[in-house]
């Protein structure tokens, strides 16, 4: 039972509550979740939206009921289909929600998608961004810098574009708040060296200085020099010799090729004497060349790191190799992070959900509760068997699931002693320590489902729906590789999740 199943029984069970039975229900729930501060640190709070406008969980509550409920629902759609992936492969990325709270009032009939935000990961705001840059000795030039790493990520990942002076409004857009949430320790870090290299202090105000934080790097060697030199595209053999022989290291240099190209075991790459690498330069390919560039440059930079000196890089090669002086200055200053200011993670976080109104929600019509189950059933059985088939280790979640809904598994109220009565019928019917222990785990879903007045029948759907739940990422059903009868496993693996989420759907 994800927290958004969790969120959808408490709401749908107020929507359908009796008067007298609200209160008490909100206080349940009160106890999970703040329902009348949105956002609150440290906590996870509900509400809903409408456009811009964000309404507190129980008010929003009390409005609709005051409407006069007629009709309650729960509707399944895979929303987040991605390209040809399946909606049980999608199951492992965060999407699109794929539940819908479908109600109708005496006024109005309307569809909610349950809307998941989570709070900033550092704490600076892109305001107290905005300021912090503007506190800034010479700010103009990094504003700029800002600009170009903003630009470049949302060209990149095919967002706005927009004059490097409209920056500060970006970053108060929404997206721009979006995009300075994944970017600002980046930004931090490049106006810290953009600071070094233009030789100037970087200044926190007071009123920011709680938002930063300096971290022990005593484990890297911040004495070390380090040096950068690389190709800025494809060079010719004879560039690539006139950069060697601007170098003071003579034959030194393929010499150290030679050990660099050892460590990199590229099969592809013939080693040769120091005393012909000039000839063998000079009959290579383009493709060869590429293959040998970077490791020549690389020992150049470790002959430079070893005399303290920087790659000569001669005025008729500058557009070929790099870097020039001033982003040589940039790379070594990123590798010193002793006096860096780093960003403050968010101390009190907080997760946020919001109904909000679904737009183009598909046309729906309630299935029966039976009609779910039947179907959830048989799908079980199909991917209990070509489990079993297979020897996965998920045929005993799939079988778990069958007998919570098979068998006459006891009423009552999930504590110690109706615990114990259950794991006996499991223990007779031979399942494993370990789904045991998941039963126990699963517990808490029986005690909500029993608090909001369930009976037994739906509270053994909801706990079968747990058990057959496998889908996601790492570790889940959708991480095997099926090599045999891999159609055999897309199809059931296909008709349980939407069997599990329509079943699902109907029980909520």
């Amino acid at each position: 039972m994800k927290r958004t199943d969790h969120i959808l029984a408490f709401t749908t069970t107020l929507l359908r509550a009796s008067d007298a039975d609200v209160e008490r229900l909100l206080a349940t729930m009160e106890k999970i979740y703040s329902l009348h501060q949105a956002r609150k640190p440290g906590a996870v709070s509900l509400g809903a939206e409408q456009g811009d406008t964000e309404e507190t969980f129980a008010p929003w509550l009390r409005r609709l009921r005051s409407e006069q409920i007629q009709e309650v629902h729960v509707s399944y759609h895979a929303f987040d289909e991605r390209d040809d992936m399946p909606a049980h492969m999608a199951a492992a990325f965060a999407g699109i929600p794929d539940l819908l709270l479908r109600v109708r009032t005496a006024r109005q009939t309307a569809a909610y998608a349950l809307n998941t935000y989570f709070c900033p990961q550092y704490a600076l705001t892109p305001q107290q961004f905005i300021t912090l840059l503007n506190s800034q000795p010479d700010n103009a030039l990094l504003w700029d810098r800002a600009a170009e790493l903003i630009l470049e990520s949302n060209g990149m990942n095919n967002r706005s574009v927009f004059e490097p002076e409209e920056t500060p409004e970006y970053l108060l857009s929404p997206e721009g708040r979006h995009v300075f949430e994944y970017l600002a320790p980046d930004l931090i870090k490049e106006i810290q060296i953009e600071c070094t290299v233009r030789g100037r202090s970087f200044v926190i105000p007071d009123e920011l200085k709680g938002l930063f934080v300096k971290y022990d790097y005593s484990f890297f060697d911040e004495d070390r020099e380090y040096v950068y030199l690389y190709p800025l595209g494809d060079v010719s053999a004879q560039e690539i010799l006139d950069l060697v022989h601007a170098q003071p290291f003579g034959m030194k240099t393929w010499e150290t090729l030679n050990t660099t190209l050892q460590e990199y075991d590229d099969p592809s790459v013939t080693i040769v004497a120091p005393d012909q690498w000039e000839k063998t330069l000079r009959g290579m390919s383009r493709e060869d060349l590429e293959r040998i560039v970077h490791p020549l440059c690389r020992s150049i930079c470790t002959l430079c790191e070893a005399g303290g000196q920087k790659p000569v890089i001669p005025a008729a090669l500058a557009d070929s190799f790099g870097p020039d002086e001033e982003e040589q200055k940039r790379a070594a200053a990123r590798s010193k992070d002793k006096d860096r200011w780093n960003l403050q993670p968010t101390q009190e976080p907080w997760e946020h959900y919001a109904f909000r109104p679904a737009e183009n929600a598909p046309p729906f019509t309630p299935a029966t509760w039976a009609d779910t189950q039947r179907t959830f059933i048989q799908s079980l059985e199909a991917i209990h068997a070509f489990a079993a088939r297979i020897q996965s280790p998920f045929q005993e979640a799939f079988g778990l699931s069958l007998f919570v809904l098979q068998s006459s598994l006891p009423a009552g109220r999930y504590d110690a002693a109706h615990m114990e009565e259950m794991v006996a019928q499991l223990s007779k019917a031979g399942f494993s320590e370990q789904a045991i222990e998941n039963f126990h785990q699963a517990a808490w879903v029986g005690e909500l489902c029993t608090e909001l007045g369930w009976e037994p029948a739906r509270i053994h759907g909801m706990l079968a729906a747990k058990f057959a739940d496998v889908f996601g990422g790492m570790g889940s059903w959708n991480d095997q590789y099926i090599e045999e009868d891999h159609d055999t496993y897309q199809k059931v693996s296909s008709e349980l999740f939407e069997a599990l989420k329509r079943y699902q759907a109907s029980l909520l």
